[in-house]
């Protein structure tokens, strides 16, 4: 599509959609958004993609075209991945993308929360520990994340770190009855 003006790249996206011609249109998605990087574009492009693809398959889009997605989208690119990744329960694609969004700059907590979440679906108890703590760095008076690290660590086998974390809950929410029966089961 090089030397075509916007117009004309959006006289074809017209035809491809209508046409169905799903894998073209979202080239020529790409193509406008390389040409006049638009945040309405980019949200027209993520949304066709995702009523057009299953969500495995827009995971796996995202991916692939990453490169030519305009840098001013990255990071949403990525938080779109992980949200099909999500869907499809790939959660080891989900946690990456999660992952690229705040290598990308993106300062939500909520990503740092979401790709612990998702390393825990993937069995990756170790990584999600670290992505919990990096999270509660953030949120520290999570205390539904506090038990998460505290559960994860006990059951990676790590009684030192589990007591810790215990502790540190404790120390919150003295009331707590919880993390006192915790205490003396470990």
């Amino acid at each position: 599509q090089a030397g075509k003006s916007r117009a004309v790249l959006d006289r074809l996206l017209h035809a491809q959609q209508a046409q169905k011609r799903v894998d073209d249109a979202l080239a020529t998605y790409l193509d406008i958004l390389r040409l006049t990087p638009e945040a309405e574009v980019f949200k027209q492009f993520v949304a066709y993609l995702q009523k057009n693809k299953s969500a495995a398959e827009a995971a796996k889009y995202l991916r692939a075209h990453d490169a030519q997605i305009h840098k001013s989208f990255q990071s949403s690119a990525a938080i779109a991945r992980a949200e099909s990744a999500s869907q499809a329960k790939d959660w080891t694609e989900a946690a990456d993308a999660f992952d690229d969004a705040v290598k990308g700059g993106v300062k939500d907590p909520t990503l740092l929360y979401n790709m612990a979440v998702s390393l825990e679906q993937a069995g990756e108890a170790e990584k999600a520990v670290l992505a919990y703590q990096r999270y509660l760095q953030r949120s520290p008076n999570d205390a539904k994340a506090w038990h998460k690290v505290a559960e994860l660590q006990e059951k990676r086998g790590d009684t030192a770190g589990a007591r810790a974390t215990w502790e540190q809950i404790h120390q919150r929410n003295p009331k707590a009855e919880d993390p006192l029966l915790k205490l003396a089961a470990l």
